[in-house]
């Protein structure tokens, strides 16, 4: 998968340029692309890019948020993740909480 970063980040590109309105899946997977690639700082940009044109994020959105801040070593950061997830009224899953503890 050395290339699906590339390729995700691109067809989500072409999308925005396109002028298609897109849903928070399609943001999730280029983000979640660049978070397994290690890419965590270009993932947590990239969500934070999705709130800027509107784009509500879901429990897996801020799951791939509290992953990529874990891998940055950044755990204050992952609490507030946590927080926002709370505050968005969205329900945290196992893997939410398992990336928060990992964090």
């Amino acid at each position: 998968a050395a290339g699906e970063w590339q390729q995700a980040v691109a067809t989500l590109t072409d999308a925005q340029r396109q002028g298609i309105r897109l849903g928070p899946s399609t943001f999730n997977a280029a983000a979640g692309a660049l978070e397994r690639s290690d890419l965590w700082a270009a993932a947590v940009h990239l969500l934070e890019d999705m709130e800027n044109v509107g784009v509500l994020g879901d429990t897996i959105t801020y799951n791939i948020a509290i992953s990529a801040w874990q891998k940055g070593h950044e755990w204050p950061q992952t609490l507030r993740v946590l927080d926002g997830l709370r505050g968005a009224n969205l329900e945290a899953s196992v893997v939410t909480y398992a990336s928060a503890i990992g964090a």
